[in-house]
């Protein structure tokens, strides 16, 4: 019984994920960033919905100049890395940390 409830979760996290990815591919980052969390009360550990929420953060930041969301996506890059330090996208999380940790310093 505890093994389904583990597939079950885990077959909802997958689903948050792809409606998450899928809304952040059409430039829909409210719905994207909603869908990520749910998908992380699900699996917190998983990086690609990290990766995913922290894109969605940091493009909402770009078009409001919020430095608000743009130290959610900071949060979220780094866990991503945190979290697995290995995937392709990691350089990129980096890259993105320190861009982020240069906006927050100058202001």
């Amino acid at each position: 019984e505890s093994a389904k409830r583990d597939v079950w979760k885990d077959l909802r996290s997958l689903a948050y994920f792809g409606l998450c990815d899928s809304a952040r591919k059409q430039n829909d980052f409210t719905s994207a960033i909603g869908y990520c969390q749910r998908s992380l009360s699900y699996d917190p550990q998983e990086p690609f919905t990290h990766y995913a929420l922290a894109l969605s953060y940091a493009r909402q930041a770009q078009d409001t100049g919020s430095l608000e969301l743009l130290a959610a996506a900071r949060r979220h890059f780094q866990s991503m890395i945190e979290i697995n330090p290995e995937l392709a996208e990691a350089d990129f999380a980096r890259k993105n940390v320190a861009s982020i940790d240069a906006v927050l310093r100058s202001r």
